[in-house]
């Protein structure tokens, strides 16, 4: 068949990166550039290093420490091997997660992490006493009282009226007053978090304040003075998983007074934080006004975020553009800013997948990347809780495919683990993260079926990586972003919208304002409070697109002091008004741009480049949340929430699919052979229409190409595998520890085959194997067909084909098929599937690794499984 040109070649920046965890520089050199050559060969465009927590003290502690001679001589070393390779490098800002500085040398110093704790208690008459004690005590640092006050308290919730500033009434840590009842007494303190990384060596930076990114600047200037490496990338900041009893920085209350003038002192009782991780401890007490409650906590909210933006994030990407690099951030997701916002201040932006499967939470940064013109969308992928070793690349697959429909376009993967010589670890190797968490993608077994599989998700990534074509903005001002819930949490219609071929993004105040012709229509779900600069776009955009508004009218301004005309937007007469979600598909004026006439599960996306376009149909399965009954990562095991946990089921959706273009036909695009298979289409006016049959799970990504249809009939004729060679994945000696030097064994355990199996299941002696099983068979043609595809079922992990001693292009590791056009021959054909497996079986035991909260082990099923057909078209 027919290739897509643009996939012949694969630029370098269309291959997905991977997480290198490596012990700091307790490496051994050469081992270390063998492994970035074989990540090369793998397909991997680039490397991302890390140094985790798992490192020894002893390494961390001392010469071959992160920030070292020795560490600085490491990073030489994978600077120069990646451009050997023409790879590209990143290096974490810090020595670990949350950011940290050496330059910081004491928690009293204004760069490092502070934040606002207080005490409480019940006075009443006269009282002279100490004032209550911090509900939060740091091991160091000097606190700092910023606000006493007293309120009296009726029918839960404190009465802002009776609010009594007891500043003045305080000396030397004694408070001497005369109350006119009972009242509740709050004393509030500045002080350090004290959180350091890197073995306790290191303190947090202050992610609100310039001087915490000029602490990180000023170490990387050090660097970059002396070091000048082509082939570094950006540096990355990882998870935001900063401690702090309440979000604060050094003189917070006076840059609040200042910008949205009056005073927060009064209010700090009733400033809450909810699904804030690590937790938080801030009062959150309930007001008698919640109006006024509620205007403040915006308020408070809207401080923080531009602080964090304009004193953090836009300082570091300042900075690394500076240096010719660039940063890569997972914006703040766990903590109190807006995801949308904060994703513009940086040059890569980076969602991440631990616990956010869902749409949604995937996708909620796409708007910041589609309206701010990033060049990449990155993607922390495939992060699962448990699983090491036992991710199977349709497990990958299952995270691209949804990452592909939220608007990413790029991955770092999560992750690798230096293999090498190292003295710490049993064989395979150093494990990044014991094998508690995820893969380590270095250690498939078989190289050249990782390549095969790389080299589909990068084909993937050009076409994604096109421009967006999106139907609706959906207007979501909120901060929340704890990535904890099932399908369609953040636009809970139950799938109405996207199902019918409607492709969304979420936009917050900020990106409402971008806005300007990239998209069809505005979605309003019910808004309780608006701003007025809300209010302000929405009548702007009304002159272009359609408003749809859910609900009733908002009652009241989302900040305090500010003027909004809510009647004359909610009333405008161009509003359309919806009282539910699930009214909205049927009163948008406009078609999306791929309809979908089905009850099926199907997500769609729309890439453009000048004449070209792409079209994807995705048929998903909902990724729901447990309740976390089991343990406190439970939410993450619940049946669909993985691919692990989900089996593809061999169901298939009969589609009839909509297609806004100009073209003439049709073609699906492969993207792991890359070849082009034209399907069936009706011109309807500036629209093309077709019928897909499509399994869930699969992707079908569609192109108008000048490749003419041919109707072909379909037989299908089964055949059987009658052997099976099964070749042990070992290390090369008994007592080696690298997975580097490990082989396929030469002696296979060889069965004649009944019936299909899991190898485990066909011997007693594979309950712990792993390595590779080639099976052999033979099935009749009468003639030679036009064409001719080998469909299996389920097959893990990855696998080949050979048909009459020619190898088949790389088959379809989701669906299970193989192109053997042009291999076979009338009459009797052979043929050989090669399947390799995981380590899962061979490497997982029952209780062992770092992590107490993974899933219990159980034993996986490798080898082909389900059906062996040929199908004939001709």
């Amino acid at each position: 068949m027919d290739a897509l040109k643009e996939w012949t070649n694969i630029d370098i920046k269309h291959r997905p990166k991977v997480r290198y965890w490596i012990p700091a520089a307790a490496v051994d050199e050469n081992d270390l550039r063998r492994e970035i050559r074989e990540l090369c060969e793998r397909g991997f465009g680039g490397v991302e290093i890390v140094v985790l927590f798992t490192t020894p003290d002893e390494i961390l502690g001392g010469e071959y420490g992160w920030g070292t001679e020795k560490w600085n001589e490491t990073v030489a070393v994978i600077a120069d091997e990646t451009r050997n390779q023409g790879m590209t490098f990143d290096l974490a800002i810090g020595p670990a997660w949350p950011i940290a500085s050496p330059v910081i040398k004491s928690v009293n110093d204004a760069a490092a992490a502070t934040e606002l704790t207080y005490g409480i208690a019940d006075v009443g008459g006269s009282y002279c006493g100490a004032l209550p004690e911090r509900r939060k005590i740091r091991e160091e640092g000097d606190a700092e009282l910023v606000a006493v006050s007293a309120y009296k308290y009726s029918k839960n919730a404190l009465i802002i009226s009776s609010y009594k500033d007891m500043m003045p009434y305080v000396k030397d840590g004694v408070l001497n007053y005369t109350f006119d009842g009972e009242y509740k007494l709050f004393a509030f303190y500045c002080q350090p978090t004290a959180q350091k990384v890197n073995m306790e060596q290191t303190y947090v930076v202050d992610h609100l304040s310039k001087a915490g990114a000029q602490a990180v600047k000023d170490y990387w200037e050090t660097f970059f003075e002396r070091f000048d490496y082509p082939s570094l990338e950006s540096l990355f900041c990882d998870s935001l998983e900063y401690h702090s009893v309440m979000d604060w920085t050094r003189g917070f209350e006076k840059i609040f007074e200042k910008e949205r003038g009056y005073s927060i002192i009064p209010f700090l009782p009733v400033v809450a934080l909810d699904n804030i991780y690590p937790e938080c401890d801030a009062t959150g007490y309930t007001l008698d006004d919640e109006t006024l409650r509620l205007q403040v906590q915006n308020d408070y909210l809207e401080v923080l975020n531009r602080l964090h933006i304009e004193n953090h994030l836009k300082e570091l990407d300042s900075y690394a553009k500076s240096r010719g690099k660039s940063i890569r951030y997972q914006v703040a997701y766990n903590k109190p800013f807006q995801t949308d916002r904060c994703a513009l201040a940086v040059e890569l932006p980076e969602n991440e997948a631990l616990g956010r499967s869902t749409f949604d939470y995937m996708k909620n940064m796409a708007s910041a990347v589609h309206l701010g013109k990033k060049r990449r969308h990155s993607f922390e992928c495939a992060a699962e809780v448990g699983h090491a070793y036992g991710q199977s690349y349709e497990d990958l697959f299952w995270w691209i495919k949804r990452s592909y429909i939220a608007g990413m376009f790029n991955q770092v993967m999560h992750g690798a683990s230096y293999s090498g010589r190292y003295g710490y670890a049993p064989y395979p190797g150093y494990e990044g993260f014991g094998k508690g968490i995820s893969n380590n993608w270095n250690r498939t077994p078989d190289i050249s079926h990782a390549r095969g599989c790389l080299d589909a998700i990068a084909r993937l990534n050009t076409v994604f990586s096109k421009k967006a074509e999106i139907d609706c903005a959906v207007y979501r001002p909120t901060s929340h972003n704890d990535g904890i819930g099932g399908e369609f949490c953040l636009y809970p219609d139950n799938g109405a919208l996207m199902n019918l071929g409607y492709s969304y993004e979420f936009v917050s105040d900020v990106l409402l304002s971008m806005i300007n012709g990239e998209y069809r229509c505005l979605i309003i779900p019910e808004q309780e409070l608006v701003s007025a600069d809300m209010l302000k776009e929405v009548k702007r955009l009304l002159k272009d697109i359609p408003v749809v508004w859910v609900g009733k009218k908002p009652y009241a301004s989302k900040y305090r002091y500010e003027n909004v005309d809510i009647d004359g937007v909610f009333n405008d007469e161009r509003i359309i008004h919806a009282e539910s979600l699930g009214e909205v598909p049927e009163l948008i004026p406009v078609k999306p741009r791929i309809s979908l006439d089905s009850s099926a599960d199907i997500a769609t996306a729309y890439r453009v480049d000048g004449d070209d376009a792409f079209f994807a149909l995705y048929a998903y399965n909902r990724a729901e949340m447990g309740n976390g009954d089991d343990n406190i990562l439970g939410f993450f095991y619940k049946k669909g929430t993985v691919k692990e946990t989900y089996e593809r089921p061999d169901v298939t959706h009969r589609i009839k699919v909509s297609i806004e273009t100009q073209g003439d036909t049709l073609c699906i695009c492969n993207p792991f052979d890359n070849s082009l298979t034209p399907v069936k289409t009706v011109k309807n006016g500036g629209r093309l229409e077709t019928v897909l049959d499509i399994n869930e799970d699969e992707m079908i990504v569609l192109k108008t190409e000048n490749v003419k249809y041919k109707e072909l009939s379909k037989s299908v004729t089964e055949f059987k595998l009658s052997e099976l060679d099964l070749y042990s994945f070992e290390p090369d000696t008994p007592d080696e520890t690298s997975f580097l030097r490990s082989h396929f064994e030469n002696t296979p355990i060889h069965i004649e085959l009944n019936e299909l199996q899991s190898w485990r299941k066909l011997d007693s002696r594979l309950e712990k194997f792993g390595g590779k099983g080639v099976y052999k068979g033979s099935f009749t043609l009468g003639s030679v067909p036009e064409r001719c595809i080998l469909a299996l079922g389920r097959v893990c992990d990855t696998f080949t084909v050979k048909v009459n001693g020619k190898v088949s292009p790389y088959p379809d590791q989701v669906m299970k098929r193989a192109d053997l056009t042009g291999l076979v021959k009338e009459g009797e054909n052979t043929i050989e599937i090669e399947v390799v497996s995981n380590l899962y079986n061979k490497l997982q035991n029952e209780g062992d690794g770092i992590f107490d909260l993974r899933p219990p082990y159980v034993p996986r099923d490798y080898g082909i499984t389900g059906k062996t057909e040929i199908e004939i078209y001709g």
